[in-house]
């Protein structure tokens, strides 16, 4: 198992309801996003380390809330398997994506949502 630390941001206005979801273990951040109530979208980046996914993860988060997202879950700590982290830096695009689709779900599991 390898920690893992989470949160999510969402959009309100007029018929527009998104969620930003940014997820940063070790090297990786991995983005899941879209309509909320959705499964949304998702995609990594892959990091030269720690401190590097947490800047692109902050950097990534305030251009988000500049845009007028607010925070909907709070900053929450998890735990992924070590097999997802490997697939999304090591496997190919069907186990990439299946690997993104257990950890956001893990996230989601352990975050508690509250209203923006």
């Amino acid at each position: 198992m390898m920690r893992a630390i989470g949160w999510e941001l969402r959009f309100r206005e007029n018929n527009s309801d998104k969620f930003y979801r940014v997820i940063v273990t070790h090297r990786i951040v991995v983005i899941n996003y879209g309509r909320y109530g959705s499964i949304g979208q998702s995609y990594v980046k892959i990091c030269t380390g720690l401190d590097d996914a947490r800047g692109r993860a902050v950097k990534i988060t305030v251009g988000k809330e500049h845009k007028g997202y607010q925070s909907s879950r709070p900053v929450t700590e998890f735990v992924i398997d070590r097999g997802d982290y490997s697939d999304i830096i090591n496997g190919d695009s069907p186990a990439q994506a299946t690997a993104r689709g257990r950890i956001v779900q893990s996230f989601l599991a352990a975050a508690p949502e509250h209203s923006p």
